[in-house]
């Protein structure tokens, strides 16, 4: 019965792209009350946090690791004590923390020790491990253990984002020493030993993955005795779930939001979430297409972005001219360049690339593909002539791999968590030039007021330093920023009670049931 597809999910099925989505070929009839059904926003890529690639690899490593703290839900970026019984940063660069005595791992590997936390942080440094997110501990100069549940964190300087984005999100997860050298240092995607709310009891790729609640969790107990996630990439598919009852919970499309707010079924809720999260066009600048700086220029002040926004995602979104959002340090008030068709063809002329043919990759996501085609026609005004080539999530965020200097212009979404611009340019180091920074910028100003702003701690002269690094990113017209993207979040009211982050993450251990 578990395999039987009957109306209702077929319905879903020709709803979303034709064809019968894998996940919906198993959905159960009747859904558990202590069952909670959540959207993941794309296939799994990793369990282990200095390989997790996306959004959904960090909200199943944050269920099943836990870290010293975690970010609070609510609508306000706070922190709270989780592992740690206490921590403090004594001056710029030491950070001393205690945990909690008695934590256990699960698979039966002992307590959770200051080793352990050693070890989770300092691996990130290690060259043969070669981990994507290696720039993440940079600020790391070592962590001393100076008792079984005490230590001291070493920076080489003062970090600004250490209790903002460092340790409350996938860095900051505590990975157990032993299981991890059994496992040869790198357990892909298994999790060989945990101390989180939930473990997985199974994972089906394309599908689902199955949590039940650990048995060595220290905190509240969660109130479901099963979750299961299931990666979605369609919104369309996603809305249409949990309106026919089959998830509980799921971030859908801004396209959605109109007719919902004027027709909600009574048992759902609609809560939509202003996030730091924001949508922007790069160009590759080491493809010879846009290697010219004026070409480059020439595509921004081309793109209309007013319209961008009102055709794509129904004046929901206001504009943004940089990666901070409004009120957060570095916020720019007013775009590098203004809109301008004559201008822009004036540009192209001059760099000799008139009937320049470009590729635009995109999600294969109604509002990105809606905005990707507005782009095109603006670009068609200059004489740019764009292709438009749509892929899944999996496969768009393999891009660099699978086209590496092809790679032209893409449109993509980040999340910012929490609102703070470092988080996002550490990636656009020159050392992740096709791993992260698809743009290839490599700029050694940018370089250094990006280290510059993430060690100063003093708020004013921070925001300057930040205003300065996002004008030399602006100049390199490799990132062109169109706004900072609220998040529509629908739920069923009458079965759960969501947690979640500001910017709508979940916390599923703090999930009630109504």
């Amino acid at each position: 019965m578990a395999n039987k597809i009957d109306r209702r999910q077929m319905l879903l099925g020709t709803a979303a792209l034709g064809t019968t989505p894998l996940w919906m070929s198993n959905l159960a009839f009747a859904q558990s009350g202590d069952t909670l059904y959540m959207r993941m926003l794309e296939e799994m890529k990793a369990f282990d946090p200095p390989f997790s690639v996306g959004e959904s690899d960090t909200w199943v490593i944050k269920t099943v690791h836990s870290g010293l703290i975690d970010n609070k839900t609510g609508n306000e970026w706070d922190w709270e004590l989780l592992l740690a019984e206490s921590i403090e940063q004594t001056d710029e660069t030491t950070v001393t923390f205690k945990l909690r005595e008695g934590l256990q791992w699960s698979n039966g590997y002992g307590e959770v020790t200051a080793e352990d936390v050693k070890y989770s942080y300092e691996r990130y440094r290690d060259e043969d491990l070669a981990a994507p997110n290696a720039v993440s501990w940079a600020p790391l100069d070592h962590v001393e253990v100076t008792g079984t549940y005490t230590g001291i964190i070493h920076l080489k300087e003062s970090f600004s984002g250490l209790f903002s984005y460092l340790l409350p999100r996938d860095p900051g997860s505590i990975i157990c020493k032993k299981a991890w050298e059994e496992a040869g240092g790198a357990p892909g995607l298994e999790v060989p030993a945990g101390h989180g709310p939930y473990q997985i009891v199974e994972y089906r790729p394309g599908d689902r993955i199955i949590f039940e609640p650990s048995p060595v969790w220290s905190g509240e107990e969660p109130a479901f005795k099963r979750v299961e996630m299931l990666p979605i990439t369609d919104t369309k598919a996603a809305e249409n779930a949990v309106l026919s009852g089959d998830l509980d919970w799921a971030i859908v499309s801004i396209s959605a939001v109109p007719s919902m707010q004027e027709s909600l079924p009574d048992n759902l809720a609609l809560d939509i979430r202003s996030t730091p999260n924001f949508i922007w066009i790069g160009s590759n600048m080491n493809n010879p297409d846009l290697a010219d700086e004026r070409v480059r220029k020439a595509i921004h002040m081309a793109i209309d972005r007013e319209t961008v926004l009102e055709g794509a995602y129904f004046g929901v979104m206001e504009p943004s001219y940089g990666v901070a959002a409004k009120g957060a340090p570095g916020y720019m008030d007013s775009p590098p360049v203004e809109r301008d068709v004559e201008g822009a063809k004036a540009l192209l002329e001059e760099a000799g690339a008139t009937g320049l043919s470009l590729r635009l990759d995109v999600p294969a996501e109604p509002d990105k593909v809606t905005a990707a085609q507005i782009v095109q026609a603006n670009l068609a005004e200059v004489g740019i002539n764009v292709s438009i080539n749509q892929h899944e999530a999996g496969a768009f965020w393999g891009l660099p791999e699978t086209l590496g200097q092809d790679l032209q212009l893409f449109f993509t979404e980040w999340t910012l968590v929490p609102p703070d611009m470092n988080w996002v340019t550490q990636w656009w180091l020159p050392e992740q030039a096709g791993v992260w920074n698809w743009q290839y910028l490599q700029d050694e100003e940018m370089e250094r007021l990006h280290y510059a702003s993430a060690a100063e701690i003093d708020p004013e002269k921070r925001g300057e330093l930040l205003k300065q690094l996002q004008t030399v990113v602006d100049e390199s017209y490799t990132c062109f920023m169109l706004g900072h993207l609220p998040r529509p979040v629908l739920y069923d009211k009458t079965k759960v009670v969501p947690a979640m982050l500001p910017n709508a993450e979940p916390r599923t251990e703090k999930f009630k049931k109504a």
